[in-house]
Order: structure tokens, then sequence, then C-alpha cells
């Protein structure tokens, strides 16, 4: 008991309180003081350096306390470019209060949500919330994927070196659109309520993904081994479709064309390739 005594006095002395004012000032100084120039330019440096992705963010603005904010964040993607706007980063103040060095970041993109947190250690956590997605497929010019994102976790580490513990996806919709374009007597596929799971092993990253939807239910599991240019990372998807009901009798006919279907309706779908250039097996 006495030596938690001595110790609050310790720390509540006037030198010890002095001290905490002067190192307060200091941060608080740097905050409202340091060229916000620079400290955007080596962001961004930073980024490329641990992602390989050459982020562009505009003028960045102080936010809230200890906090800043970049009004819009480009970010270069395959096939397509992400904007994140009111990006905000501040200390993590429910981790502080643990003993736990951590910032906190929020946003919004593709007319959705994300948050997260950055920890010391390089682990990262993100969850995001109703995002819109549009992807061209590279080979097919002519495809396009629609999709809905209801919610997603993703786990893993940033730093030193990027790798994903985990990722855990629900959409409520995923249409492939264009069909058509191809000769296909078909203008489109639709999925609903689809779960994707992925985890990681060194550079291969796992696949499961998983729909009890009533027209034609779906399970899958496959890999992914990235290389580091990621459109030639090679895929190889094993998918159970079916069986089908009425309404995707369409669908059927369609898989028909190239697939046979098993005693319990179901049919067997390999998929395979780059992620520049998938085929059917």
């Amino acid at each position: 008991m006495a030596s938690v005594v001595a110790l609050a006095r310790r720390l509540f002395s006037p030198t010890a309180g002095l001290a905490a004012l002067v190192g307060i000032s200091f941060v608080v100084g740097l905050w409202l003081f340091f060229p916000l120039t620079s400290l955007q330019q080596r962001l961004e440096q930073e980024i490329l350096h641990q992602t390989g992705i050459a982020v562009q963010c505009s003028s960045l603005q102080h936010y809230g306390l200890l906090g800043l904010e970049c009004p819009s964040l480009n970010v270069p993607l395959p096939q397509m470019r992400l904007e994140i706007t009111k990006l905000a980063v501040s200390p993590s103040w429910q981790d502080l209060v643990r003993g736990r060095m951590a910032i906190a970041f929020k946003g919004h993109c593709l007319e959705g949500q994300l948050n997260g947190r950055l920890f010391r250690t390089g682990q990262i956590e993100i969850d995001v919330r109703n995002l819109q997605l549009d992807i061209a497929i590279p080979q097919w010019p002519q495809l396009h994927l629609d999709m809905r994102l209801d919610a997603a976790n993703f786990n893993g580490v940033l730093m030193p070196r990027f790798s994903l513990d985990g990722l855990e996806a629900r959409f409520g919709h995923v249409e492939l659109d264009g069909l058509a374009e191809l000769g296909i007597p078909l203008d489109s596929i639709a999925c609903r309520d689809l779960d994707i799971r992925l985890g990681q092993e060194n550079e291969r990253l796992e696949i499961r993904c998983h729909s009890n939807q009533s027209a034609f239910p779906l399970t899958g599991e496959g890999y992914l081994v990235r290389l580091s240019d990621r459109l030639r990372s090679r895929v190889k998807l094993s998918l159970r479709v079916g069986p089908f009901s009425n309404e995707a009798s369409e669908v059927e006919q369609f898989l028909k064309l190239f697939k046979t279907a098993d005693d319990e309706g179901h049919y067997r779908v390999l998929v395979g390739g780059t992620l520049e250039r998938l085929k059917l097996l």
C-alpha cells in the first residue's frame, strides 16, 4: 500500500506535472505548426514504400484533438481507381488509456463507410460497410462485376511487410453483366448473399465462398498465389453450383453448354489462370 501511495505522489508531484505540461505543449505545438505539406509528402512516400501503391492526398487539414484529415485520397488499384473522402486520422484514445499505441481512422468511399485502427506493432484492422463496386474484367472489357458489399472485416499486418491474417466479407448482391455482348444467350448472372473468407499462408491466399440463395446455391474453395505483379498472380478456384430453381433456369442452360450436372443437380466449375487472364478449366 505504501508503495502505491509513493508512486501516486511521484506521478502527481509538481515536477511530474510540469514535465507532463511541457510534453503536451510540445506535441500540441508540433501538431499546430509542423508543415502539413511536408508531412503529406512523407506519408505518401511511406505508403508507397510499404504497399507499392502510389496514393495521392489532397491538402491535409487539422482534425479534432491531435488529428489530421485528408479531404480526398486517390488510390490507384487494378481496373479501378478508389477515392476515399474525408479520411480522418487521430490517436485511438480507447487504446491509449489501455496502454496500447494506436491510431484510428475513418472515411467514406464507394458510397459506403470505412473505420479502422493501426497499431504501433504494425497490425491493422479495417471494417467497411455498404460499398458499391463496379469492376471491369481485363481480358473481357464487355463484362462488368456489379457488387454490393454489405460488410467486411480485415485483419492483417501493414508494416514492416504487408500480410493478411483474415478477411470476411458479405456481399448482398453480385451480378456479372455484359454476357450477351460475347454471344452468350444470357444477359447477366446474379448471386445474392455471398459470403467470402480469405486467409494467408506465406504468399498463398486461401479462398472460401458460400451462398445459400434459393435460385442456385454456391460453394467454393481455392487459392491465389500472389506475385509482385498483382495482375499475374495465379488463381485456382473450384466451385460447386446448384441445384437450380426455375427462376435460374437460364443460368443452368448456359452451364449445360460446357458442363454436366451430377445426380444431385450440382455443376462443378473450375476457374484458373491469372487475375489478368482468368479462364474456365
